[in-house]
């Protein structure tokens, strides 16, 4: 997962109208550490076949916002954190 960019998903409502959502690990300074869980949200919606994705976005993005501010107050870099084995882990 070295790439950083934009991730986006497009799909229909129940009501037919297409929606989009759009997760963007490069605004946050945990930025790879955003992209584990943005892939897996893509995932998980194409093989549910979910009609709408707001909170799962939602909560990607106050996880980004909570560790972008988290590592800081104990002197680490957000830059770091990862779900699986690195500096920080927040698995741990």
């Amino acid at each position: 997962m070295s790439r950083i960019g934009t991730r986006e998903l497009i799909y229909i409502n129940p009501k037919g109208t297409a929606m989009r959502r759009v997760i963007r690990p490069e605004n946050y300074r945990c930025s790879q550490l955003v992209v584990q869980p943005a892939y897996a949200w893509i995932a998980h919606h194409r093989a549910t076949a979910l009609t709408n994705s707001q909170t799962q976005t939602r909560v990607i993005r106050l996880l980004a916002e909570f560790t972008d501010g988290c590592p800081a107050a104990r002197g680490l870099e957000a830059a770091e954190a990862r779900l699986d084995g690195a500096v920080i882990d927040l698995t741990e």
